[in-house]
């Protein structure tokens, strides 16, 4: 939506635009100013509205994520080699190697960042799980890295948070 950043605005972060738009207003006729002031109550309910949505879609991604967890389990042990497909024909096999990898480079936005030295580490990389951030931590989603024993790092899963920038706490709008 498009937003009129007045003093009120709770979608408003910077304060020398607020100063800039306050100047601006009194410059107006009063008439237009009384309009401009609903206007911005207005969009002050539409701001609320909005971060209520935004903290429901969190609340409906987490419920899917437990929903998707066995699945992307049965993922991480089908690409590993720890469970064959049920109508699996081959008695040997099973796994895909370098499945991650393949992934990423698949995705474009990724390959355009992977180098020939993250590559010889991402072929180490088993598994990668998501998880959206409890409202009380904040706004976000945590990424974790699953990799096998490798000569590059002795620690087997390594961790990224990533907290929305421009999130507002739950009691502002």
């Amino acid at each position: 939506s498009v937003r009129p950043a007045t003093s009120k605005s709770p979608c408003v972060q910077d304060d020398d635009d607020v100063d800039h738009v306050e100047e601006f207003i009194k410059s107006l006729p009063d008439g237009v100013q009384e309009t401009v002031r609903a206007l911005d109550t207005l969009d002050e309910d539409v701001c609320k509205l909005e971060a209520e949505f935004r903290k429901e879609l969190r609340a409906l991604e987490r419920k899917y994520e437990v929903l998707e967890k066995p699945l992307f389990e049965k993922r991480s042990a089908l690409v590993s080699g720890a469970e064959k497909p049920a109508d699996a024909k081959a008695a040997d096999g099973g796994g895909v190697p370098d499945f991650w990898l393949g992934a990423m480079k698949n995705c474009m936005v990724i390959a355009a960042n992977i180098t020939e030295k993250d590559e010889v580490i991402l072929k180490s990389l088993t598994n990668i799980t998501t998880e959206t951030l409890p409202e009380e931590v904040g706004v976000g989603f945590e990424l974790t890295f699953h990799f096998k024993e490798n000569e590059f790092f002795t620690n087997k899963v390594l961790t990224k948070t990533y907290h929305m920038a421009g999130a507002r706490p739950l009691s502002t709008p």
